[in-house]
């Protein structure tokens, strides 16, 4: 019978993913500082951004989308997760303990790319307590206890329920806690220009900046938010010493969360701006709409976060403000597929501000781009168990 629900739970949807993240398209309307995008770009942008999600799932909906930007994680997406969580607990309970160390390192990993808060915290802690109990079945020993040391670092006295887990698992926690007690002492400093704002460390909120903590050695994930909007995550490594880490709220300020959403970026700091959105959104591409020549024409360029570089960009024309659908829709083909459209002014190379400061001095940007392709579900299980390995604590009592 179980056997029989984890197959239903799988072709369901519920293994992490559909759209990766890191495939993700964010479609954004940019326009000058301060006003930004006014109300006809932010309709055209969404109109464009919705004959894209007809042709890919990678698209983000408006609604996604600003709540990527706002730092608040959709309810959909959480309860998507808690679905791939209950996946995860049946594989494991199956047999299947490959599947479900896979299957929770995938929930763990994408609970980090949401914004931190207790929404995610609460849910991050329980993943990576499962994901260490996955990893001590099949007696990977270094794997368990590093996932113990990330929550036991910033959460010390946690201690696992008795009615959860098994003495065993109790055991191993508790070594992981005294071997981080022998660690030397750090201290962190997170500052914030600007503006003040919550500062988080491995997901635990520590305090509003300027705020010190002190950790042991170790590598963390440092971020923050202010005023609903979140600064870029970063990795801080206090192995060697003391660190101070400067939260960039800048972001804050060039956000239009009702318009589009979009962008207010003047020409010249356009590409920093673009720097600063991707990894807030943890997309893999920006598709930026913007208005040029005069208003005459409705400009869309692809924007690869990799290559910090333009890869296609089209042109359709503008009356009174607004484009034929017939319009919209063949200039979403070609940013999608790079299909050559009578409709659509091919821009090669871009010579629109926009696309001038995206790609920046130190990027090429091609012409062409590999189309967008939808990732194909993980297959279901094959029914083979994976027998943990000899030796060491027996963890399985716990479920």
């Amino acid at each position: 019978m179980i056997r029989r629900l984890l197959l239903l739970a799988l072709c369901a949807g519920l293994a992490v993913g559909g759209a990766r993240a890191d495939d993700s398209v964010a479609v954004l309307a940019v326009a000058d500082a301060p006003a930004g995008p006014d109300g006809q770009l932010a309709e055209l942008a969404r109109e464009l951004g919705a004959a894209c999600r007809e042709r890919s799932r990678a698209v983000l909906d408006p609604r996604e989308l600003r709540a990527r930007l706002a730092g608040q994680p959709p309810p959909a997406r959480l309860a998507e997760l808690e679905r791939t969580a209950a996946a995860a607990v049946l594989q494991y309970q199956s047999g299947d303990y490959a599947r479900s160390v896979r299957t929770w390192r995938g929930v763990v990993e994408e609970l980090e790319r949401l914004q931190d808060g207790p929404e995610s915290y609460e849910p991050w802690t329980r993943a990576v307590l499962r994901l260490a109990h996955a990893e001590g079945t099949l007696r990977h020993w270094a794997e368990a206890r590093a996932a113990m040391a990330k929550l036991l670092a910033v959460e010390p006295r946690f201690a696992p329920d008795p009615d959860e887990y098994s003495p065993s698992y109790r055991r191993l926690f508790d070594e992981v806690r005294q071997k981080l007690r022998g660690r030397p002492p750090r201290r962190l400093t997170i500052t914030s220009g600007g503006r003040s704002g919550a500062a988080f460390v491995n997901g635990k909120a520590v305090g509003a900046t300027p705020v010190t903590v002190t950790l042991p050695a170790g590598r963390y994930r440092v971020g923050g938010s202010s005023e609903g909007l979140r600064s870029p995550p970063e990795e801080v490594d206090l192995g060697s010493g003391d660190r101070s880490v400067a939260l960039d709220f800048a972001l804050a300020e060039s956000v239009r969360l009702d318009a589009g959403p979009g962008l207010a970026a003047s020409e010249g700091g356009r590409v920093e701006i673009l720097r600063r959105v991707a990894p807030a959104l943890g997309v893999a591409r920006l598709l930026l709409v913007t208005r040029v020549e005069g208003d005459a024409q409705l400009d869309g360029a692809l924007y690869d976060v990799g290559q910090r570089a333009v890869v296609r960009q089209g042109r359709v024309p503008l009356s009174g403000g607004r484009a034929p659908p017939a319009a919209i829709e063949a200039l979403a083909i070609h940013l999608l597929t790079g299909q050559h459209l009578p409709r659509v002014r091919e821009v090669i190379p871009a010579p629109a501000p926009l696309v001038r400061a995206a790609a920046g001095s130190d990027a090429t940007a091609p012409s062409v781009t590999a189309p967008l392709q939808v990732p194909a579900p993980e297959p279901a299980p094959d029914g083979k168990r994976t027998a943990p390995a000899p030796g060491g604590p027996d963890f399985k009592d716990s479920e």
